[in-house]
């Protein structure tokens, strides 16, 4: 007699039933562990992978409108023209000066801005930025410096006044 207790074969089909519980849930969660990981990689893939977009610069000072230079004074980018162009910064308390000393150090740095093809190589030391360079000022208040003398007007720009 059971006295109401169950049988050796109802506790072998209970016991069944719980375990493939578990593993039911076991699984799914397993599951979804595996697709965050997935997820996390691709999104890390793509953002290790996608371009900066961003011009070099030889400040490391770091960028924005925090940014200062040496003697405190703030810095503001400047975007050096030629037959190609980079941005750097350039110490505002000493402008134009800071702009075509910071377009002569990217020249130093990153290989001649005048007429080289856009390569950025050249064999012989890097020349300096000519005299006929000028100082732009854009409508937006940007600055620009063009190695080659180009005429800040031709290009919708004024030329830079203190």
């Amino acid at each position: 007699m059971n006295d109401g207790l169950p049988t050796e074969e109802q506790l072998r089909r209970i016991e069944r039933g719980v375990q493939r519980r578990i593993d039911r849930r076991r699984r799914t969660a397993l599951r979804a562990a595996q697709a965050a990981v997935a997820v996390v990689l691709v999104v890390g893939g793509f953002a290790l992978l996608r371009p900066t977009g961003g011009a070099p610069t030889t400040s490391s000072a770091g960028s924005g409108a925090a940014a200062a230079s040496a003697t405190g004074a703030p810095l503001v980018s400047v975007v050096c023209h030629g037959a190609r162009t980079t941005t750097v910064r350039a110490d505002a308390a000493g402008l134009p000066a800071s702009a075509l000393a910071a377009c002569d150090a990217a020249v130093a740095r990153f290989g001649p801005l005048a007429a080289d093809g856009g390569s950025g190589a050249s064999p012989a030391p890097h020349p300096s930025v000519p005299a006929t360079a000028v100082v732009c000022r854009a409508a937006d208040g940007d600055l620009h410096v063009f190695i080659d003398g180009g005429a800040c007007r031709s290009h919708g720009m004024s030329p830079y006044s203190g």
